[in-house]
């Protein structure tokens, strides 16, 4: 039993028109049509809007970050003077029971710690009354992080400045 195979006539083209016409792709039927430009399977990488978009979304969240880490590291700061000035405070009423008198920065042998010697400068200022004082003063360093948030200070009688600050 033979059967027929019907085919169809071919077309006869010439060398010329061959190199004109562009080549065409031959589908199986069936197969989805994709066109040229997609990635195939094996491609890999990010196309340039990915990209783009992925970098808007680190720098908003970038900038919303940052202010509040900088907020952070300035209190903290803050919160280190004040627990120097404190002991500073205590090494005062100390130095006045022993010697009658309140001292400076010198006479204690006081020198900032190096956590905050790049933020504050201290100035120890002794009143001799009556009744005799001082006032320890943490001033920020210009040009420093800490600069915006201002001076701290705190007298003998336990006075804190600025109150809000405390």
């Amino acid at each position: 039993m033979s059967e027929l195979i019907a085919t169809q006539p071919v077309p006869v083209t010439t060398p010329r028109q061959m190199r004109r016409a562009p080549a065409r792709r031959s589908v199986p039927a069936g197969a989805p049509i994709r066109p040229r430009h997609t990635r195939g399977h094996g491609a890999s990488g990010f196309t340039l809007i990915e990209l783009l978009i992925v970098v808007l979304v680190i720098s908003i969240l970038a900038t919303l970050a940052v202010p509040t880490y900088v907020r952070h590291i300035v209190r903290a700061t803050r919160s280190d003077a004040q627990a120097v000035m404190l002991d500073l405070a205590t090494q005062e009423h100390q130095y006045f029971m022993a010697n009658r008198r309140y001292a400076n920065e010198t006479d204690l042998g006081f020198t900032m710690p190096a956590s905050l010697a790049s933020d504050y400068t201290v100035t120890i200022t002794t009143i001799a009354g009556p009744p005799p004082g001082f006032t320890i003063t943490f001033n920020p360093v210009t040009g420093g992080p800490q600069q915006l948030d201002g001076a701290l200070s705190l007298d003998s009688a336990g006075n804190k400045t600025p109150q809000e600050k405390w």
